[in-house]
């Protein structure tokens, strides 16, 4: 004979489940925005270095940096958001070190 509590068990952990759904779709949407945020500050750190390497016929190695370590969040932000992985990245953890 079925157990009457057993459905009703099963609808909770139904629920709990959606609840993380949903709580994982806002975190996909902040970082998606992050993301976007991400590429225009690659853009202009590009735009600054290419300044720099014009006027000082050198590379900024803070440039460098920060470069590789944006890159690194936005590959951590791409695993997160398609669903690579359950790790969410900056601010969430550490920032991630070049």
């Amino acid at each position: 004979m079925a157990n009457p509590y057993e459905n009703e068990g099963q609808e909770k952990l139904a629920r709990s489940g959606n609840d993380s759904i949903w709580m994982r779709g806002l975190t996909m949407l902040i970082v998606a925005v992050c993301v976007g945020l991400a590429q225009s500050v690659l853009f202009a750190v590009a735009v600054v270095q290419f300044l720099w390497m014009l006027i000082a016929q050198e590379r900024n190695g803070l440039l460098v940096d920060f470069g590789r370590s944006l890159g690194l969040w936005q590959a951590e932000a791409a695993w997160f958001l398609s669903g690579d992985t359950d790790e969410k990245p900056f601010p969430w953890k550490a920032w991630p070190r070049s």
